[in-house]
């Protein structure tokens, strides 16, 4: 999450492996902790979906 954080805080996407699946996993984790923020409540279909996504991934896109 750290290295999402920064690459979106700095712009700097091209510092991770695949740009278009990272942007797209920052969208969908910073969704999930607004949603967090917003009810107060945590969305587990939302977070077990990431999880796997993050896991599932081919060619190991995610392996920080």
């Amino acid at each position: 999450m750290d290295m999402l954080r920064t690459a979106n805080a700095l712009n700097k996407w091209d510092m991770t492996l695949d740009t278009a699946q990272y942007k797209r996993m920052y969208q969908r984790i910073s969704a999930i902790e607004f949603s967090i923020l917003r009810i107060g409540e945590y969305p587990i279909p939302s977070i077990i979906d990431i999880v796997n996504s993050i896991r599932l991934a081919k060619g190991n896109v995610f392996a920080e």
